[in-house]
């Protein structure tokens, strides 16, 4: 079992070098979409395995990781922008997702300043959606726009 429970660790280790050895080869860009992948994936496990300790009751830990996978995320995301400056989908499922995790750190001012920038980017893209989808995205508009109401 204890064998069962290191492999967990080294996969945000290895995500980490393999977006370190990237962003350092002198032929890729720190605003390619392949170093921005990988950081974003990193991200994701430190703030899963985050989540992870935090129910262990490993808070301290908890924090780490999810200090961790704010600032891979914060990163990428930045990244992503200076390269395609416009709004998009992606983009407002990224800050929602730092949002998140400045709200498990308890940074409410944080957590605040990026969901509202997600709902300012929904705002500019949201308007030409699909019909189909303009349910789902009034819905989306209206879960953010409570969350910042509650902070």
């Amino acid at each position: 079992m204890g064998q069962h429970l290191r492999k967990p660790a080294r996969k945000p280790k290895a995500l980490g070098q393999c977006a370190a050895v990237a962003a350092a080869g002198p032929r890729v860009h720190p605003h390619h979409h392949l170093v921005s992948g990988l950081a974003k994936a990193a991200s994701s496990l430190r703030a899963l395995l985050g989540d992870g300790l935090a129910v262990g009751k490993r808070g301290d830990l908890a924090k780490d990781m999810w200090g961790r996978a704010t600032s891979e995320l914060q990163e990428a995301i930045s990244a992503e922008h200076r390269a395609l400056p416009v709004p998009r989908d992606g983009r407002i499922a990224d800050l929602i997702g730092l949002g998140g995790l400045h709200r498990r750190l308890g940074q409410t001012d944080k957590c605040k300043a990026v969901l509202s920038e997600a709902l300012a980017e929904m705002r500019a893209t949201y308007w030409a959606a699909a019909p189909a989808e303009l349910s789902a995205s009034a819905g989306m508009l209206q879960g953010v726009e409570s969350a910042i109401a509650e902070l």
